[in-house]
């Protein structure tokens, strides 16, 4: 017999969950619980979904948690000194930005090396058209890509004087999914069907596809309406990220949507300049405890120990946000000292590869207004000093800096030619 669409479920499977996850167990679900479960048939049976209720307008965290609240406030405060650390603030956001879409798509199992990342950037900027790509690596790279502009755009939403709500998540949810490969993805449009999260068997069933609108239009009014009883922006900000991955109103990018979520409420409510602050690299680097604790919330209420997990995330990311500008203040003003008088655009170029440390000829050539010719022989002037390495495998010849991606990105070299 054909399973009627709303039964039929999709598999969405975490990178992290050990061989022990389970089924959805409602014995695991306490007194305690953040909402409500309702018997649901499946494909192969009768099972729960959970349907988280509304952030309760009364909460506050526990007195205990308030001095490591306040540590991470003035943390995330601290972020604030880049534009005194760098001139130009906007050296550091792209790279942070960029970073910020490799580690969450790594969460959902989408890699891409920071090199790759680079490389897809100057071939946008050359108007080459974005394909539906046939090859897994080029998906992955346009996922990743679709994340970067995700937290451009969402930057430019809150500029612009537009709230933070459902339009703004369903604007987001589109540009992730926009032309990657696969069925189904339904960008901008919540999910018609019912999903499971965790490897099988089913470790937990988020709301039934006719529960995401009124759950996400309470979510959309505890984001732009009200005054609730903790003004805290770090601590409304993760209760955020809770709520809108409990209730995974999408097919897929569930997660990355609510990443890019989280770091427009942080820049929003903090007040920040520009949106400093990214938790990836910590949830990556912790993804076990990073699903559990959610899970935790969900089954037992334990938002104090999700919230102190998180505010150790805020102190870390913030601390190492500082020394990633002020590393790149001090490669610059090395590079500056050693090799400006290679030639007199060297100033310039080396100003360049800051912004873009992968470059190509051509690219160099518009920027410093000089003939292709001249641009190239000022490019090798840097590959002979060992500034910069031939990207291998690139027609058109593309060059990295591996000094500057190593202090913006952490991650590993370009292969050298």
């Amino acid at each position: 017999m054909r399973i009627p669409r709303r039964q039929r479920i999709i598999w969405l499977i975490s990178q992290d969950h050990t061989e022990s996850s389970q089924d959805l167990d409602i014995t695991n679900f306490t007194e305690f619980k953040t909402g409500k479960l309702e018997p649901i048939e499946t494909e192969v049976g009768p099972n729960w979904a959970f349907i988280p209720r509304p952030i309760p307008q009364d909460f506050e965290p526990s007195g205990k948690l308030w001095q490591l609240i306040s540590d991470a406030r003035d943390a995330v405060g601290r972020l604030e000194q880049i534009k005194g650390i760098l001139s130009d603030p906007f050296l550091l956001l792209r790279p942070l930005q960029q970073r910020e879409a490799l580690r969450s798509s790594s969460l959902e199992g989408t890699y891409a090396l920071p090199e790759e990342l680079l490389l897809f950037d100057v071939e946008q900027d050359e108007n080459r058209a974005i394909e539906i790509p046939t090859d897994h690596s080029r998906n992955n790279r346009l996922e990743v890509w679709n994340h970067y502009e995700a937290l451009r755009e969402g930057h430019n939403w809150i500029v612009s004087g537009k709230p933070l709500g459902k339009s703004l998540i369903l604007h987001l949810h589109k540009i992730l999914m926009t032309g990657i490969r696969g069925k189904d993805k339904n960008p901008g449009r919540f999910r018609d069907q019912l999903v499971a999260v965790g490897s099988r068997p089913r470790r937990f069933i988020p709301p039934p596809p006719e529960h995401i609108n009124p759950c996400v239009d309470e979510l959309s009014s505890y984001l732009t309406g009200g005054t609730p009883a903790c003004r805290d922006p770090l601590v409304r900000s993760f209760l955020v990220h809770y709520q809108f991955e409990s209730i995974h109103p999408f097919e897929d990018g569930n997660g990355r949507v609510g990443r890019v979520l989280l770091s427009l409420c942080v820049s929003c409510w903090q007040r920040l300049a520009l949106p400093w602050l990214y938790l990836s690299e910590y949830y990556e680097k912790n993804r076990r405890e990073y699903n559990e604790r959610m899970y935790r919330i969900s089954t037992n209420g334990e938002w104090d120990e999700w919230l102190e997990f998180c505010m150790h995330g805020a102190i870390e990311q913030s601390n190492s946000t500082i020394l990633r500008c002020e590393s790149l203040r001090s490669l610059r003003d090395d590079y500056i000292e050693k090799y400006v008088g290679l030639g007199h655009r060297m100033r310039e170029i080396i100003e360049l590869l800051f912004v873009r440390p992968v470059v190509r000829i051509s690219f160099v050539a518009k920027e410093c207004k000089v003939s292709h010719e001249t641009a190239r022989q000022d490019l090798r002037k840097l590959v002979d000093a060992g500034v910069l390495q031939t990207m291998k495998n690139t027609r058109p010849k593309a060059f990295a800096c591996a000094d500057i991606i190593a202090a913006a990105y952490g991650d590993a070299m370009p292969q050298r030619e």
